[in-house]
């Protein structure tokens, strides 16, 4: 899906996310990514929900995020161990299926706020 466009601000904001993956400041990424205003990594993540575990959100903590949007995938799935490793850290997650993931980000980082979104695939399950 297409998402609005905006004037380039220098942050990564997320164009557009499809099967393919994400195009995040004109650039294709074909995996799932860890995105702040500036600072992309990619490929990050296992291929689905089901394989994350708290050490993939290592380093983020680093980053003093006020929010973590995590992107799922397809659908939305409850990562119950790496959710209460992170609660744990103090660390405020909001949990959604990636296209909505990518919205909340893009809304979030709009408003100034220090958000970082971990986005597995779209595609992911």
């Amino acid at each position: 899906m297409k998402l609005h466009r905006q004037e380039d601000s220098g942050q990564n904001l997320i164009q557009l996310y499809d099967d393919a993956g994400f195009v995040i400041q004109g650039r294709r990424h074909g995996g799932g990514v860890l995105v702040a205003a500036h600072s992309l990594e990619s490929p990050w993540g296992p291929a689905t929900a089901a394989e994350l575990v708290a050490a993939d959100f290592d380093g983020i903590a680093a980053m003093e995020p006020e929010v973590i949007v995590v992107g799922t995938g397809r659908r939305q799935h409850l990562l119950l161990p790496a959710l209460h490793e992170l609660r744990r850290l103090g660390l405020a997650l909001e949990i959604m299926d990636t296209g909505a993931a990518c919205r909340t980000y893009n809304v979030l980082l709009a408003e100034d706020r220090r958000v970082v979104a971990a986005l597995l695939h779209p595609a992911a399950h």
